[in-house]
């Protein structure tokens, strides 16, 4: 699977495997799914990305390939995500928009990885549990993901 097909994947066919993938890993358990300031800015102090004020408004088409493009380093994920692409018809993947949204999936998709942690005094800040091969890809993700999260980009 190599980050080309992915990103060749249209909006909806992106935004339903990224969803079905969210929603078996909510299935799980202990998953954090609010798009927090907290867990914003947990990110942006973090990671060296372009933080929610800087970032511009992905759409979410963008935010689903950039999420699977990172999963996919996973060779497990990787074979899923292939068979979903590979599939005869990719539109029985396709999740309701009202079930789960797109931001919410990637931060979903986004814990494969990394857990989300309050300290004593309620300060949000992230753990890398599963090193990402290419920093690029998840830094890619969190630049995304901030940008939706936002307020001043609502809209």
């Amino acid at each position: 699977m190599t980050n080309a097909i992915i990103a060749s994947l249209d909006d909806d066919t992106a935004i339903g495997i990224a969803g079905v993938i969210a929603k078996s890993l909510m299935r799980g358990g202990n998953i954090e799914t609010s798009p927090t300031p907290e867990m914003a800015a947990a990110l942006e102090s973090a990671l060296p990305v372009a933080g929610a004020g800087s970032a511009d408004r992905a759409s979410e088409g963008e935010i689903a390939r950039a999420a699977l493009q990172w999963l996919a380093e996973d060779t497990e994920y990787a074979k899923r995500i292939s068979a979903m692409i590979l599939g005869a018809n990719t539109q029985r993947f396709s999740v309701d928009p009202a079930t789960i949204g797109m931001v919410v999936a990637g931060i979903v998709i986004l814990q494969t990885r990394i857990r989300f942690e309050k300290d004593k005094k309620g300060k949000t800040s992230f753990v890398i549990e599963k090193p990402s091969a290419s920093d690029a890809l998840l830094k890619a993700l969190v630049e995304k993901l901030l940008g939706w999260m936002d307020p001043k980009k609502q809209g």
